[in-house]
């Protein structure tokens, strides 16, 4: 699984990408700006991306744009409002998680992604034997 963690926090971006690691690859995109062009090469699985402010929330809306069928995990910093949340989810991301976050939950909701969806229903075997009937 591809995981890219978008966020200007260069010490949380590493520590998201520290404790992703595993059986998945890791990538990371160095800032918010630079992350439009990390999407389109890396192509994610799964998106995290930090919410530090509100106007991080156009970010969103773009680089889902870029990536449609990639899993969009939103983490919020814990001074924005509960309402930025809902504003996360509004914007195109599938999920949100408030910081401070554990391990556990952050595995947790990383995991969803294998739910079938997006780039995964699309290779369902259902689709192949409609396509050959015709």
């Amino acid at each position: 699984m591809r995981v890219l963690v978008v966020s200007d926090d260069a010490d949380l971006r590493c520590r998201l990408a520290g404790e992703l690691d595993s059986s998945r690859r890791t990538a990371m995109a160095c800032d918010v700006e630079r992350s439009p062009a990390a999407v389109r090469s890396q192509n994610p699985d799964v998106l995290l991306i930090h919410i530090a402010t509100s106007e991080d929330l156009a970010i969103i809306s773009s680089l889902t744009a870029e990536a449609k069928s990639t899993y969009v995990l939103a983490l919020i910093a814990e001074d924005l409002p509960a309402r930025t949340s809902a504003s996360a989810i509004a914007a195109g991301s599938q999920d949100v998680m408030r910081l401070p976050y554990t391990r556990e939950e952050l595995h947790l909701r990383v995991d969803a992604r294998e739910m079938p969806r997006g780039r995964d229903a699309e290779d369902q075997p259902g689709d192949d034997a409609e396509q050959h009937r015709e």
